[in-house]
């Protein structure tokens, strides 16, 4: 419900909160909920400070048993992709990819606390359109690393200017990017200049390149993998 009807529709259900027998089991997002009661009734407040209504407390007015679900944490994303595999129908091929190439590169997905399971369905879902896209266009020459390290670079709030870089520029980004990855000494970040502006190119990045996502680095020509990765791309892939 946008947040105007799910006040509507919480309001509509306190009718029925004294019926014996009934229990309301209800799932919102409270931060938003708290917020839309504080927009409708703002103008109570406005006209007499004293009948404003807290979002807050009306929330706990009409919950009794409050129950946060806890958030997804990254060391759990291994047992998301178990549960993805065991749920989905995969034929063996379908399975292969899942276990070889996807496993492969969102292992370095995020490096934060916390991650977001529907993104990274959705992501998985971007991925499956593109082999779609992809490999009835390039066939013998597609490779599904190109597609995984390009979502997962632009997946990564800290790594999206490198694929912003990758779609801007894409033969001579690649060039500076991969001069930078092999000339890299390993004693310190490597770094791409542009336009007198420093990339740095993180140690766990620099890693990512040199193992999964080596392909970007190689393949002659990204622009249809790059139209692809455009026509599935979130905005803000990790919200």
């Amino acid at each position: 419900c946008l947040p105007v009807n799910a006040l509507d529709v919480l309001e509509s259900m306190k009718l029925f909160f004294d019926v014996e027998g009934c229990v309301f089991v209800v799932g919102l997002d409270q931060e938003i909920t708290e917020r839309a009661v504080t927009v409708k009734y703002r103008s109570l407040g406005e006209a007499n400070p004293q009948a404003s209504i807290s979002g807050a407390d009306y929330v706990k007015k009409i919950f009794q048993v409050p129950f946060a679900l806890p958030p997804m944490r990254t060391w759990q994303l291994h047992e998301l992709l178990d549960t993805i595999e065991k749920s989905a129908d995969f034929n063996d091929a379908q399975r292969q990819d899942f276990n070889q190439n996807i496993r492969n590169h969102l292992r370095f997905l995020t490096d934060e606390e916390s991650i977001n399971p529907r993104e990274v369905k959705r992501l998985i879902n971007a991925y499956i359109l593109q082999l779609k896209m992809l490999g009835s266009l390039l066939r013998d020459e597609f490779d599904p690393n190109i597609v995984l390290a390009l979502q997962c670079m632009n997946f990564r709030s800290d790594w999206r200017e490198f694929y912003l870089q990758f779609a801007d520029d894409p033969r001579g980004f690649q060039s500076l990017l991969l001069a930078a990855v092999e000339d890299d000494d390993r004693r310190q970040d490597a770094a791409v200049w542009l336009s007198g502006t420093k990339l740095v190119v993180t140690p766990r990045l620099l890693q990512y390149l040199r193992t999964a996502a080596e392909p970007v680095l190689h393949v002659h020509d990204l622009r249809e993998y790059l139209s692809a990765a455009e026509s599935t791309r979130s905005t803000e892939p990790a919200v």
